[in-house]
């Protein structure tokens, strides 16, 4: 009974050593931070796209049917009711326009097969006749590997091989006894080893194996590319109402200075800044009003300047003095007329002049005081 339950028990291990995995070994040390994003294709449909000063056509395949966008090459904006013929392996087709803005080339069977097709595109439109080439290319069916079948057939053949093992080994080992297990231990050391490791590689620079290249995607929508540029179909464009504008690379200064003159226009109102605070009053004709009719000269208010309490003070206190002299400078000119004669001319001139720039200077005063 222990014979058979010794054999049982090696049989049970070495089958669960023989189906470990084997290990892997990850390598380090490189830095793939400088890997080349690889852009992405636009669309699964083949298209076509060519231009010139006048226009631009994007030509887009769908199954039988060639669909064309033709639009202004400087702004984006559709063309109508245009005249088109496309030529390609020595068939010409014209193309009819669709209800959706785009113009459509049927019966183009020979444009389908795999490989580039040259198309020239005839367009006549708003009196302009142009002509615009570019190559359809159209990629060749991805080929189907065949399913492999000889890994199931290898499992198969270990797992046999594991049980036909075991069952020798603990047959002989239920048999010698203890010298017979000492003698086998290397031989069941080896056989519980597993497969041999896969040691990853490292080491190599590969900035300048090409970007692997992304499937692409279908369906004719707007996306972002890992490589941050951007792919809006025609059809899409045409739904936002795309416009675009040609733009030119110039040296230009920083600042400009133009030169001029300020015209007021009349429809619009000004203003009037006083140089000092006060307060405006009307003329004997009011206010005046937006639109009314002024004339040269012609007064449309006071500013009546209002001034702190001390300074007015101050200002009332000159004036007041100012006041006593005139009078006084008054009262002296008069009593030396009284005495012409008896008096030099001279002094009475001199009273004379002192009383013209006293009365001169009273109302420049007068309006320092405010009042």
């Amino acid at each position: 009974m222990k014979r058979y339950q010794r054999l049982l028990g090696l049989f049970g291990l070495l089958g669960l050593l023989w189906v470990l995995p084997g290990l892997v070994f990850a390598h380090g040390g490189e830095d793939h931070g400088d890997a080349k994003i690889a852009a992405a294709a636009p669309s699964a449909r083949p298209r076509l796209e060519a231009s010139s000063p006048d226009f631009q056509i994007v030509a887009i395949l769908h199954d039988r049917t060639l669909d064309l966008y033709l639009d202004r090459y400087a702004t984006n904006e559709p063309v109508l009711n245009a005249r088109i013929t496309v030529e390609s392996d020595g068939q010409s087709r014209p193309a009819v326009a669709s209800a959706d803005g785009a113009y459509r080339v049927h019966d183009i069977a020979a444009w389908t097969t795999p490989g580039a097709h040259e198309l020239i595109v005839t367009v006549d439109a708003e009196g302009v006749s142009d002509i615009l080439i570019g190559n359809l290319v159209i990629p060749s069916p991805p080929a189907i590997a065949p399913a492999s079948i000889s890994g199931g057939w290898r499992r198969w053949l270990e797992w046999l091989g594991a049980g036909a093992v075991g069952l020798l080994l603990g047959l002989l080992l239920g048999r010698g006894g203890p010298a017979t297990a000492v003698a086998l231990l290397p031989l069941l050391l080896g056989l519980s080893l597993p497969s041999p490791p896969a040691l990853a590689h490292g080491g190599e620079d590969h900035s300048a194996d090409p970007p692997a290249a992304i499937l692409p995607t279908s369906g004719e929508r707007a996306q972002r590319f890992p490589d941050g540029s951007l792919f809006v179909p025609k059809p899409v464009q045409r739904v936002l109402g795309l416009r675009t504008t040609l733009t030119t690379r110039q040296e230009l200064p920083r600042t400009v200075e133009l030169n001029g003159h300020l015209v007021a226009d009349p429809n619009q109102s000004g203003r009037v800044q006083a140089t000092q605070t006060g307060r405006i009053t009307p003329t004997s004709d009011g206010l005046p009003y937006l639109g009314q009719a002024v004339n040269a000269d012609q007064v449309l208010g006071y500013v009546i300047p209002v001034a702190a309490s001390i300074e007015t003070a101050g200002q009332r206190a000159l004036l007041a003095e100012l006041d006593s002299q005139l009078d006084l400078a008054t009262r002296r000119l008069n009593r030396l007329q009284q005495l012409a004669g008896s008096v030099a001319a001279k002094d009475i001139e001199e009273a004379r002049t002192e009383l013209n720039g006293l009365r001169q200077r009273r109302p420049v005063e007068i309006g320092r005081a405010h009042v």
